[in-house]
C-alpha cells in the first residue's frame, strides 16, 4: 500500500529514508520506496513509499485498514510495469524474471546472470564519456550474479534525544 509519495524533483536520497525510516517508526511493516517513473501504472515523477507486498487487493485492503489511523493518506495502488488489467498489487522487485500480477519473483536464469555480469564488467573497465555513453546504455533492469543479499527484518534503529554530551 502507499503510505505517501515524494515529488522526485525535490527530494534526495537521505528525504527518501527519512521518510521510510519514519514510516517503520509509526508501525508501517515492510516498508519500501520505488521510483513511480519505472511501473505504468502509477504516475511518473514521485518516489513512492510504500508498506509491504500484497497478493490481491483484500490482503493489501486488510492491511491498510489497520494502518489507516497512523497513515491518513494511505491507500492500495497497483503497481505493475504496464497499466490496467490485474487486480493484483505487489510492491518493486528489480531481481529480475519477476512477475507483476503475482507479487513474486522467480530466480534469474544463468544467461541472465552473465549478462549482468559481462555489462557490469564492461562499464567498470570504462572511464569518461566511455562511461558515460555505456551507463546511458544500460537496460532498466540489470540482473547481478549471486544470491540476494537476506532481508532485513530487524526494527529500525532508535535515535537519541538530540542532547547528548560526548566527553
Amino acid at each position: 500500500m502507499q503510505l505517501q509519495t515524494l515529488p522526485k524533483r525535490a527530494t534526495d536520497a537521505a528525504a527518501v529514508a527519512a521518510a521510510k525510516q519514519a514510516a517503520s517508526a509509526k508501525g508501517a511493516p515492510a516498508v519500501g520506496a520505488l521510483d513511480s517513473s519505472g511501473y505504468g501504472t502509477l504516475k511518473a515523477g514521485d518516489y513512492v513509499i510504500f508498506s509491504g507486498q500484497y497478493a490481491d487487493r483484500r490482503a493489501a485492503a486488510a492491511a491498510l485498514k489497520k494502518l489507516k489511523g497512523r497513515f491518513g493518506g494511505a491507500k492500495v495502488i497497483e503497481v505493475a510495469s504496464s497499466g490496467g488489467g490485474s487486480a493484483h498489487k505487489t510492491s518493486a522487485s528489480s531481481s529480475g524474471g519477476g512477475t507483476a500480477a503475482t507479487g513474486k519473483t522467480k530466480a534469474p536464469s544463468a544467461a541472465q546472470q552473465a549478462a549482468g555480469a559481462k555489462a557490469i564488467q564492461d562499464i567498470q573497465n570504462s572511464s569518461g564519456a566511455d562511461y558515460s555513453k555505456k551507463s546511458a546504455k544500460l537496460p532498466d533492469t540489470l540482473v547481478t550474479p549471486g544470491a540476494p543479499p537476506p532481508i532485513d527484518k530487524s526494527k529500525p534503529a532508535g535515535g537519541g534525544t538530540g542532547s547528548e554530551t560526548f566527553k
